[in-house]
């Protein structure tokens, strides 16, 4: 009898082992990036394996989204924006370009369409190549107030479409000048930064609904994964 129940608790323990684990119920989180915060995406999803209760899911349509990631201020008052990091915007040119350093006013001439030639800030008789970013852009918007006061953007300038658009334009036309993060310049070939003004901007996430209220890891790693 007593061989015949330890048999019995052998094939349960046994049954009870091969048994499938119960999969923890995950919520989707779908997140929306600007074009020019897709440097930081890697980061949402590498924080996200911290959080085993959510799946992170990329949208392109922003008002589907649970979180937004963006650079610089958001006009969107309902969520509250978390900065996780910081880059810096400059005004670059092809580095074979032989230009002397460029005055503020000199740049923002430039950018306004009112300087066209090279030749009128000391360089090589050609005309200026313009690449500015989509109106609605987060680098353009912030480049518009603080490197240009507010100016209106000459309508010559040719639009790029994401922060690798303008860096391939640029370093593929001796006339080019442009936006970039100064992390996308240095060390990249055939570039030069024209002026030491410049912009620093946060990056920012925005949360919506209630998914990351009840699992803040999600957005704790965010904060914190820089610094660490």
């Amino acid at each position: 009898m007593r061989y015949f129940l330890c048999s019995i608790l052998l094939f349960l323990t046994a049954c009870s082992s091969n048994a499938p684990l119960m999969d923890v119920e995950r919520q989707v989180v779908h997140v929306y990036a600007s074009p020019a915060a897709e440097a930081w995406l890697p980061l949402v999803y590498t924080c996200a394996e911290r959080s085993p209760e959510l799946l992170v899911a990329r949208t392109l349509d922003i008002a589907s989204a649970n979180l937004i990631l963006r650079v610089g201020e958001t006009p969107i008052l309902d969520a509250t924006p978390y900065q996780i990091d910081e880059v810096e915007l400059v005004v670059v040119a092809n580095a074979e370009n032989t230009l002397p350093e460029l005055e503020t006013d000199q740049i923002k001439a430039i950018f306004e369409g009112n300087i066209r030639n090279w030749a009128e800030v000391g360089g090589e008789d050609a005309n200026i190549q313009l690449w500015i970013f989509a109106a609605g852009d987060d680098y353009q918007v912030a480049s518009n107030e603080g490197l240009f006061g507010g100016g209106i953007i000459s309508s010559l300038a040719q639009q790029a479409q994401s922060p690798r658009a303008m860096r391939e334009a640029i370093q593929n036309d001796i006339h080019a000048i442009g936006l970039l993060a100064k992390k996308d310049v240095e060390g990249a070939m055939n570039l030069q930064i024209l002026s030491t003004e410049s912009v620093f901007l946060p990056i920012l996430v925005l949360p919506w609904g209630d998914k990351l209220v009840k699992s803040p890891t999600l957005l704790n790693c965010l904060q914190g994964v820089i610094d660490s």
